[in-house]
């Protein structure tokens, strides 16, 4: 089988800020997808979907991701969304409390 990845933003590369001393490594949280939110958002394929569900366009959360931690709506909101669109074993996980 053909496996693909999710359609995700476009990632930059991410890169250390200095070779060495006490920023070798560091990267600044507003340029990676790491859980944020309610309900933590992770992933750039979950970040495009959310992006596009709460602000209308793709590159909103694509492109400041620091957004779903720092603004108490789309903090709230990526949680409600992960909550009520996620799939798994073709259910919601809101489907899944109702049903089960």
């Amino acid at each position: 089988s053909n496996l693909l990845p999710p359609e995700g933003c476009k990632c930059d590369d991410v890169y250390e800020r200095s070779p060495n001393g006490p920023m070798a490594g560091y990267v600044k949280a507003n340029q990676v997808y790491f859980g944020r939110g309610s309900i933590q958002l992770s992933w750039n394929y979950n970040y495009i979907r959310a992006s596009v569900a709460l602000t209308g366009a793709s590159q909103t959360f694509c492109q400041r991701p620091d957004l779903v931690a720092t603004n108490g709506e789309y903090a709230w909101g990526a949680g409600l969304f992960y909550w009520m669109e996620n799939v798994k074993n073709d259910k919601t996980c809101h489907q899944s409390v109702l049903l089960n």
